[in-house]
């Protein structure tokens, strides 16, 4: 009899763990356990930020910001690499450049960038190489000015997808409390030369940016 019963408790035991097994397997393919080897991106709150289409002149895009009223913008990531992926921080790639006037009138140029405080989620993606690993990954920037940013500059985002253009001086106007002083200069716009392969249309080693929407902002 007691033999059986150890039997019996060893068969239970074997159900249980095979049991236990079967829902940790489950929890991880449906979602319930989210799988750690992938990026983790807040998929409902970038929907959220994100719902103003881009007009068909993506040139004629302006932000809007402040100290308390961000700018979103929602973009997909590209990055073509056959040899291995690059592991980035997108908010690194935007940067406002502007131009002021020099004490004997000539305009120069300067670096904007610091008077804003631009983030991005996620903060940190690994994209491209020889898997195509995460192409096309949807970010949000968020954009807020500084204590004393004020002006209207403009906003580059690298290379632009799916034109395969970069803009020295600007993709996008961005205004900035007031908008005064007027920092933004007419921004002359270069083609990247295309592959030719249509699994690979932009060139390699460049991480292009599809911006899709944005809000706080104007067309």
């Amino acid at each position: 009899m007691l033999s059986e019963m150890k039997s019996h408790g060893v068969e239970l035991a074997a159900i249980l763990l095979a049991v236990l097994l079967a829902l940790s397997w489950a929890a991880i393919v449906f979602g319930f356990i989210p799988n750690r080897t992938t990026p983790i991106v807040a998929r409902t709150s970038i929907a959220a930020n994100c719902n103003l289409p881009v007009s068909s002149d993506p040139y004629s895009f302006v932000l809007k910001v402040g100290h308390s009223s961000p700018a979103y913008v929602c973009a997909n990531l590209y990055y073509y690499n056959l040899t291995s992926p690059l592991r980035l921080n997108p908010a690194t790639y935007v940067q406002v450049p502007g131009i002021h006037p020099s004490a004997d009138g000539t305009l120069v140029s300067f670096d904007g960038t610091s008077n804003f405080t631009i983030t991005s989620q996620p903060t940190s993606i690994l994209i491209g190489g020889p898997n195509n690993t995460n192409e096309g990954v949807q970010v949000v920037f968020n954009i807020t000015m500084k204590t004393g940013a004020s002006g209207t500059y403009g906003i580059n985002f690298g290379a632009l997808a799916p034109e395969a253009v970069t803009c020295g001086m600007g993709d996008f106007t961005l205004i900035a409390g007031s908008g005064s002083p007027h920092y933004e200069s007419p921004s002359t716009c270069y083609a990247y030369p295309r592959t030719g392969n249509q699994a690979f249309p932009y060139g390699m080693g460049i991480v292009f940016v599809q911006v899709t929407g944005a809000t706080n902002s104007t067309m």
